[in-house]
């Protein structure tokens, strides 16, 4: 919040010598997207448009506050607008790409990643989003594929490692998944929601190979970072009665959801 402010100054700085300066009022709409004031940017964005209605990249920046929004159809009026202004751009292509991805459709986003890359090869970002949809359709091998390739061109990406271990983890490559996600964790980048997403994979992993314990501890850690992940939640109640079935002898109850088990003097305690 306090470097958005700095920021903002700035631009309001230049329109103060320059109230006119149409490129300094599309940094500012465009700062304003990134923050999520979508009203406010928005009317920047309409400002500019009166001024100069084929500005370039006005009509891109608008779709993706759009899509951002969950506004698709306008998404897509606006991207398809600066396609018309200014065609074979790559950048309106890949935005095209991501809005066809989250409305699930697969055969089209591709078509327009790969559209993406034969204007402008390794454009940053592209096999990454080829992954993800990859992913998502189930063909893990290539989501594979693609995500490595985005990790060769564009190396230490937090985003894309994790969505690669992610992938590993799918088709049992157990170890490097392991690994990537406990380096992940001991970086000083990931973001809340990709810590957490650590965390509830790491979970997964050892409740697969019936290490309950670990997995509770994982899942715990997922939760107290995220307190609002379904899948995590989701897990624990399905381990609850793994737990007790198991090591209902060895164990102290404090009431009808929790517990507390050591099965060493070593152990935590470990309370659902």
């Amino acid at each position: 919040e306090h470097m958005y402010e700095e920021a903002m100054n700035e631009y309001r700085r230049g329109l103060e010598l320059n109230p006119n300066d149409i490129l300094i009022k599309h940094g500012m709409a465009n700062l304003m997207r990134n923050q999520k004031r979508y009203e406010e940017a928005f009317n920047l964005y309409q400002n500019i448009e009166k001024a100069d209605k084929k500005r370039e990249w006005l009509h891109l920046d608008k779709g993706i506050a759009y899509g951002e929004m969950g506004d698709i159809g306008n998404a897509i009026k606006e991207l398809e607008i600066e396609e018309r202004l200014y065609p074979g751009k790559a950048d309106t292509h890949h935005q095209r790409g991501i809005i066809y991805r989250l409305q699930h459709y697969y055969n089209m986003a591709l078509e327009e990643f790969k559209c993406t890359n034969d204007i402008a090869p390794g454009f940053e970002y592209v096999h990454h989003e080829m992954g993800i949809t990859y992913r998502e359709m189930g063909y893990i091998g290539n989501a594979i594929k693609e995500l490595e390739i985005e990790e060769r061109h564009y190396p230490g990406k937090i985003i894309t490692l994790y969505n690669l271990y992610s992938a590993y983890e799918s088709v049992r490559r157990k170890g490097e998944a392991i690994a990537g996600f406990h380096n992940i964790l001991r970086s000083k980048m990931p973001s809340i929601t990709i810590k957490a997403g650590c965390y509830f994979h790491l979970g997964r992993i050892c409740m697969g190979d019936n290490r309950h314990y670990e997995a509770i501890k994982f899942f715990k850690r997922c939760l107290k970072i995220q307190p609002g992940h379904k899948k995590a939640k989701e897990s624990l109640r399905q381990l609850r009665p793994l737990i007790l079935d198991t090591y209902s002898q060895n164990s102290i109850f404090k009431g009808k959801n929790s517990y507390e088990y050591t099965d060493n003097k070593n152990s935590p305690i470990l309370c659902i």
